[in-house]
């Protein structure tokens, strides 16, 4: 995905690039922004990747909490890997995987980093942050 202009400028973003690798795994995304929301990032399957309303409320459509075990547990249930051979065919979840697997310490890196500009958006210690991530 790749960050805006507004998404570039955004606390949330800070410090992170302007390109980053997401996991996107979903069959619903916005289309209609809300009143007074700006696109933070994007993507070109999905327009509406990340998105900020006001100044205190902040939207990810893509996956930012991903773990090692992620895409075996969703792939468990059978209408998510059903759509996700539909959309990307036969043997696509093989492929996420081992991609997720070899992306996971960067999807990590930037969960965090994330995290870390969330908390010094809102004020907030970020000693809410689990040493372990």
């Amino acid at each position: 995905m790749e960050l805006t202009k507004n998404g570039l400028d955004d606390p949330i973003f800070d410090g992170m690039g302007p390109s980053q690798f997401c996991l996107q795994w979903h069959s619903v995304q916005v289309e209609a922004l809300p009143e007074d929301a700006l696109v933070l990032a994007s993507s070109a399957i999905c327009q509406v990747q990340a998105m900020r309303v006001g100044n205190c409320a902040w939207s990810m459509q893509y996956h930012v909490e991903v773990e090692p075990d992620t895409v075996d547990n969703w792939s468990g249930v059978p209408a998510y890997r059903s759509a996700l051979e539909q959309s990307l065919g036969k043997g696509a979840l093989e492929e996420l995987n081992k991609k997720a697997t070899e992306m996971m310490p960067n999807f990590n890196n930037n969960c965090r980093k994330l995290f870390t500009n969330f908390c010094k958006a809102i004020g907030q210690s970020q000693d809410l942050i689990n040493p372990l991530l």
